[in-house]
């Protein structure tokens, strides 16, 4: 189970509490429904449930109406990052490029991971409405529409696990960059 979304900036833990139970509930979300604030421990629960649900992916709750949907390479489990990896060496060999170029991999990079990404999802209705940003080891896409993140976050989830869809993928993202574009 993860609780970092509920974990953040909670007042409790630098208490010395130990404050989870196994139905999901702990001092901090107990403190919120007697202050009266059960619809927000309710959306927390949700948060949490999808988090569950998509792997290594995380949405962020920024409490605000406001969410992100969170891929850090980083987290992903050796297998997937095996699996993936190998979508982008495959379109190296493609190419006639070298896989790796001083120990590090032609192709792969955050940047490129979002472009695969926006290929698979930029025909979902209010995906070209959310922002995105690039970081070192990932990238993040924000919206209002939790339910937009949840079926985005699931949906890449599954394609990641299946190395034949996830090739293709990597395939027609790749292909619109510059360099390849006129092959």
């Amino acid at each position: 189970m993860n609780h970092w979304t509920l974990c953040m900036d909670c007042p409790y833990p630098n208490k010395g509490f130990v404050c989870w139970s196994r139905n999901q509930e702990c001092l901090r979300t107990r403190m919120m429904v007697l202050d009266g604030h059960g619809d927000e421990v309710e959306q927390i629960s949700r948060v949490n449930g999808i988090n569950e649900v998509i792997g290594p992916f995380q949405i962020y709750d920024f409490r605000n109406g406001s969410y992100a949907l969170v891929i850090r390479l980083s987290s992903f489990p050796q297998k997937m990052q095996i699996l993936c990896q190998s979508g982008f060496n495959d379109f190296s060999k493609l190419q006639n490029e070298p896989i790796e170029v001083n120990d590090r991999y032609t192709h792969g990079s955050p940047m490129e991971w979002r472009l695969v990404f926006d290929t698979a999802f930029r025909e979902v209705p209010g995906f070209t409405y959310m922002d995105s940003d690039v970081v070192r080891d990932g990238f993040n896409y924000y919206s209002t529409d939790l339910g937009l993140l949840e079926q985005l976050g699931t949906s890449f989830y599954g394609i990641c696990q299946n190395r034949t869809e996830f090739r293709r993928l990597v395939r027609r993202a790749l292909r619109k960059l510059p360099r390849y574009a006129m092959g």
